[in-house]
């Protein structure tokens, strides 16, 4: 959005791009309300090309640390801890269901009595409906993980956010009956359009407030130390 601004910005007159931007269909509405906004200020005060830098630039640093911050509830609010009224922790897992890493988990949780939350993807689920019947038999929540956790499902517009969402639930509830209510944005990251599917699919956006960081390459685990419980 922003290289999208310049590039208008020093193509034309400042103003002239902003209205561009505006009568813009591929823009969201959000966005549109600033540029109004800030056309407003262009057309009352004369401002410099450097007033304008500064506060993209601003904009920018503030909407990436609040987009990459789960817990932030910068666009929308996001459960990422319980009640600390009691000692206890809620164990989730991403990404799922995986034929080479599930049904150990599921045994290991089975045989410490433990349930837990998975979230899952679409295109996974299709691939292994026997465990999500699992899951389910023993007790497990499941949780929407959108359908195909693209690299690029940030920058989705809504309505295909809210079609992949749908999918998700219109396949599980074929498999187990159950139609899902609480979903993990893939990252962690959120957006505009992100925090408009949740709110028009009634959804209830789940985050972590410990991450295990087990999806960096970098990172290898023979076995996970939980963190002491005044730190979840």
């Amino acid at each position: 959005f922003c290289l999208l601004f310049f590039c208008f910005f020093f193509c034309f007159q400042a103003e002239d791009g902003i209205r561009y931007l505006v009568r813009s269909r591929g823009l969201g509405d959000v966005y549109k309300r600033q540029l109004i906004l800030l056309l407003f200020l262009d057309t009352q005060l004369d401002i410099s090309l450097w007033v304008y830098l500064l506060l993209v630039t601003v904009f920018f640093i503030f909407l990436a640390i609040g987009s990459a911050k789960i817990n932030s509830g910068f666009f929308l609010p996001v459960t990422c801890r319980g009640s600390r009224a009691e000692k206890s922790i809620a164990i989730s897992f991403d990404d799922g269901p995986a034929l080479s890493f599930t049904p150990e988990i599921l045994e290991i949780l089975k045989q410490n009595d433990t349930p837990a939350t998975f979230f899952c993807i679409g295109k996974n689920i299709r691939e292994q409906p026997d465990l999500i019947k699992r899951m389910d038999r023993e007790g497990h929540l499941i949780g929407n993980h959108s359908y195909s956790h693209s690299f690029f499902f940030d920058f989705y517009s809504r309505n295909r956010i809210s079609e992949e969402l749908k999918s998700v639930n219109d396949l599980v509830r074929t498999i187990i009956q159950k139609e899902l209510r609480y979903f993990r944005p893939p990252y962690g990251v959120t957006t505009p359009n992100i925090a408009s599917a949740v709110k028009a699919g009634n959804f209830t956006a789940i985050g972590w407030s410990v991450r295990t960081m087990d999806t960096l390459k970098s990172v290898s685990y023979t076995h996970l130390t939980l963190p002491t419980s005044d730190k979840v």
